[in-house]
């Protein structure tokens, strides 16, 4: 038998044990989304380490009306392709009211051309794309611009004539990941969440572009799925890159009233940046004659980088009052300070 003297000696040595096991023996579980080992885990390109936990609240803002700009600023934009797809018919059905459409040579050249024309103009530093086919599509789009991006990222679904999102950057690449799989195990992503780290001008800029599921064949509950995961992804790595400008954009296929964007921005821990704005300078879609805003951009708020206030705008095909550059939608684009 252990004696009484014995017992109260092994008692605090146990707790001791229990609290060493606890903090450090156990890892976070690992999973699609979670990001317990991460590249931008150390310095940052331009500054201090990370402090986990983000800032929230005005400072989110710099510019017109709320703190002075004091960083290098850069331009973003999210534009819709809408069914920008090669001359390869890989579904097997491509007639006039298929979903795929097999192109010829001259019209694929064409579509890249306009498409390219449009790009060139935004003169953007990022741009979130949506509805390119596959990565050699985007490569051929890259290389009709003025000025070819060197970072040029595509997520593969990997489906039969899927069209996917994608990121151009200016700056370097320092990682890419993709994710599929949603906090609701009734769904998946409808295309690939595309998280993107770059080193812009020596800061640190983290990316994500998103296309969430459309209305046609509507799967709201699938909308809102991605939205709440989107949502965690996104905040989780805020709060350990606080040093990092984070930002999100694409169509969401939804307006700012909805549930899937009130579930992104309910908590004040991402902002929308078009908020308060006026919906003619900020609609990228009309549907049944009635301006919408489906297209957005948002950021998390941290030390390393804030909207530039009332900079955001959609752009127009000149003498339209929706799409641009052959698109149906219309561009958003925005400019962002880094710090």
């Amino acid at each position: 038998m252990i004696n009484q003297r014995f017992r109260s000696c092994l008692s605090p040595l146990l707790l001791l044990c229990v609290f060493w096991f606890a903090a450090c023996g156990s890892a976070p579980p690992d999973s699609d989304w979670r990001d317990p080992v991460d590249a931008w885990q150390s310095d940052d390109v331009g500054g201090e380490q990370d402090a986990v936990g983000s800032v929230v609240g005005d400072g989110w803002r710099s510019g017109p009306g709320a703190e002075a700009i004091v960083g290098p600023v850069i331009t973003v934009a999210t534009f819709n392709q809408h069914h920008l797809s090669d001359t390869i018919c890989q579904s097997g059905q491509c007639g006039p009211n298929d979903f795929e459409r097999k192109w010829s040579q001259a019209e694929f050249d064409a579509r890249i051309a306009e498409r390219a024309a449009a790009i060139d103009a935004l003169n953007a530093d990022i741009i979130f794309l949506q509805e390119v086919e596959t990565q050699a599509v985007l490569d051929a789009l890259n290389a009709a611009l003025d000025d070819p991006y060197p970072v040029a990222i595509l997520a593969e679904t990997g489906y039969s004539a899927s069209l996917d999102v994608a990121v151009l950057a200016r700056g370097a690449l320092v990682d890419s990941r993709e994710y599929s799989e949603l906090n609701d195990s009734t769904y998946r992503f409808s295309r690939r969440f595309l998280r993107v780290d770059l080193d812009i001008q020596g800061e640190r800029v983290i990316a994500f572009s998103a296309h969430f599921k459309a209305k046609y064949q509507d799967q709201a509950g699938r909308r809102i799925a991605e939205a709440k995961t989107a949502h965690q992804i996104v905040t989780e790595v805020a709060a350990n890159h606080d040093g990092a400008l984070v930002i999100l954009g694409g169509d969401l296929n939804d307006t700012p009233d909805s549930e899937p964007l009130m579930a992104l921005t309910g908590d004040g821990l991402l902002k929308r940046v078009a908020e308060g704005m006026d919906i003619l300078d900020v609609y990228t879609f009309v549907y049944q004659q009635r301006r919408q805003e489906i297209d957005h951009l948002l950021i998390a708020p941290t030390r390393g980088g804030r909207y530039v206030n009332e900079s955001v705008h959609s752009l127009h095909d000149e003498g339209e009052w929706v799409g641009y550059g052959g698109s149906d939608h219309s561009a958003l684009v925005g400019q962002f300070e880094m710090r």
